[in-house]
């Protein structure tokens, strides 16, 4: 089953105010942020990939880009990782 990912800025509200207005400044789509925002909830990647009606391959090349565009060395640095670290890092200042 296929559930409908929460809509544009509605993520906002879900994740401490720093931790979105990185993801926003990295460009990344509504889909990606949501994906972001759902790490930084706890959800792991298989979860997510569930949740977003994605195959294991399509998620693997959907994660890829995210860490592009956030920066990362692709694949040497977990995502969730990197974001839950990102989220601690934020809420610290």
């Amino acid at each position: 089953i296929r559930r409908k990912i929460v809509d544009g800025d509605e993520w906002k509200d879900m994740v401490p105010g720093a931790v979105y207005e990185y993801i926003v400044e990295n460009n990344l789509t509504e889909k990606e942020r949501g994906c972001c925002c759902l790490y930084c909830m706890g959800m792991r990647g298989t979860e997510i990939a569930a949740y977003m009606g994605l195959t294991d391959q399509s998620y693997y090349n959907f994660s890829g880009v995210i860490r592009k565009k956030l920066g990362l060395m692709e694949y040497k640095t977990k995502l969730d990782i990197f974001l839950r670290e990102k989220l601690v890092q934020l809420d610290e200042l």
